[in-house]
């Protein structure tokens, strides 16, 4: 498949958590609901949508940065949180025991 082509399914790719997300999200922002069942049903069940396809292609830095905005939107809508908040992104993923999403399928190095 040539590099043009990869590239113009890789945004729909990229969008398909939203179905995933919209089925999850009675639990995700359920406030009785524990963090740490909140963090785990993201790890594994949300997350593995959002990356579907990230092995076989290489992030351009607009796409990386979309899907760094995405994760970073879901994990403050599961805890409650807005950007007035002020919260720092990596004390958001220590909340909820997620790591960043570029760091395992970003860009090597």
């Amino acid at each position: 498949m040539p590099r043009e082509e990869v590239r113009k399914t890789s945004k729909p790719e990229l969008l398909q958590h939203g179905k995933k997300w919209k089925d999850l999200s009675g639990v995700l922002c359920d406030r009785r609901m524990p963090t740490g069942v909140k963090g785990k049903v993201y790890r594994t069940m949300v997350r593995p949508v959002l990356i579907c396809g990230l092995e076989a292609w290489t992030l351009r830095r607009r796409e990386e940065e979309r899907l760094q905005r995405t994760e970073m939107r879901m994990i403050r809508w599961i805890l409650g949180l807005t950007l007035r908040n002020r919260k720092r992104n990596d004390d958001i993923r220590r909340i909820l025991g997620v790591a960043c999403i570029t760091i395992r399928y970003g860009k090597p190095g």
